[in-house]
């Protein structure tokens, strides 16, 4: 009997370890699948066996980790924000379901949520994102979101109330060209988040 259990205890550390990324030397929020978009033009994507170590401050820098699953993972390479266009991030459980994270010089990393021409809406979290293993992706406490209009970014908090006139005006104002867009949130009954995001729609002049 004693045996058996040392056998079945021996079974379940060693499928542990391999479901399991190693730790590294830098101190990253999680281990993930995704590519990293250079400025340069390079494109750099994990592998079975590579994955992306998200920062844990809101300036920090990304992790290549090679071997991440084994005894041998090591951190080759690491990529400061300024240096990134987008970078794209999935749970190996869920690939059909990506995120996009972009770096705010004057935040730090931001959850891109919507993307028309010449604007982007995003979350910033001082304290970060998590990316759960369903796909779906949270932020923590005391985010909010901001509108890059054309490299002039906006703050708005308290996302979660319910948007009134005055606030559908000033979102309503970054479409002025769209004026279809701009009738549908003038006339919309929605939390400032909701409000927010139909900035997605947004195609100029039409």
């Amino acid at each position: 009997m004693k045996h058996r259990l040392i056998i079945t205890i021996s079974i379940v550390i060693a499928a542990f370890s391999v479901a399991i990324p190693h730790a590294t030397a830098a101190k990253v929020a999680q281990q993930l699948c995704g590519r990293v978009f250079l400025k340069s033009g390079e494109t750099i994507a994990t592998d079975d066996s590579t994955r992306i170590g998200t920062p844990n401050k809101k300036h920090g820098k990304m992790v290549i980790i090679e071997n991440a699953f084994s005894h041998r993972a090591k951190d080759a390479r690491f990529i400061e924000g300024a240096e990134t266009d987008s970078v794209q991030l999935w749970s190996r459980t869920r690939t059909d379901r990506v995120r996009t994270l972009i770096y705010e010089p004057d935040y730090g990393w931001c959850w891109l949520l919507e993307k028309a021409p010449g604007l982007a809406v995003c979350v910033f979290s001082p304290k970060g994102y998590y990316l759960a293993g369903n796909g779906g992706m949270s932020a923590g406490n005391n985010a909010v979101m901001l509108v890059n209009k054309n490299g002039e970014i906006y703050q708005f908090e308290k996302t979660s109330k319910m948007a009134d006139d005055t606030f559908r005006r000033q979102v309503a104002s970054f479409v002025a060209d769209d004026p279809q867009l701009q009738q549908e949130i003038l006339g919309s009954r929605a939390t400032r988040t909701v409000t927010l995001r139909m900035l997605g729609k947004y195609r100029p002049s039409r």
